[in-house]
């Protein structure tokens, strides 16, 4: 009776595991998204300043608000999207901590490393919209 209530347990943790792979894996292309969504928005915005600014109409210094306008945008996009992977980040870390306690009880030895990189989605975003940033105020 323990050796069958023992191995309902491990196959329960198995399931368990497989389940919380799937949410890993769905949080992971789920960040991607988010950041490929953005970094593409601000390479566009980026690329749409530089060739509004290329050749100009006489106008061009009263266009104040546009910069404005464009410079505000990116703002935004940039806390949104920050937001939207802080949040993803945090869900992804339960699950892997949660992954982490099956592979414990299931004598699985982990191999992810410890420690977070320094760098990733955000900071790429912040250099992307810190580039659309200057590209509006260049030449103003």
């Amino acid at each position: 009776m323990t050796n069958q209530k023992e191995n309902q347990e491990v196959e329960h943790q198995k399931y368990t595991r497989e389940q919380l792979e799937k949410e890993r894996a769905h949080r992971r292309e789920k960040l991607w998204k988010i950041f490929s969504w953005a970094g593409t928005l601000l390479v566009a915005i980026t690329g749409g300043t530089v060739a509004l600014k290329t050749d100009p109409p006489q106008e061009y210094k009263s266009w104040w608000w546009l910069w404005g306008t464009i410079i505000a945008s990116v703002v935004i996009l940039l806390a949104y999207a920050s937001l939207w992977i802080k949040q993803n980040l945090s869900i992804l870390d339960t699950v892997q901590k949660s992954i982490d306690d099956c592979d414990q009880k299931l004598g699985i030895e982990s191999v992810l490393p410890k420690k977070n990189p320094k760098f990733g989605y955000i900071a790429a975003l912040f250099m992307l919209a810190a580039a659309a940033i200057v590209a509006c105020l260049i030449n103003l």
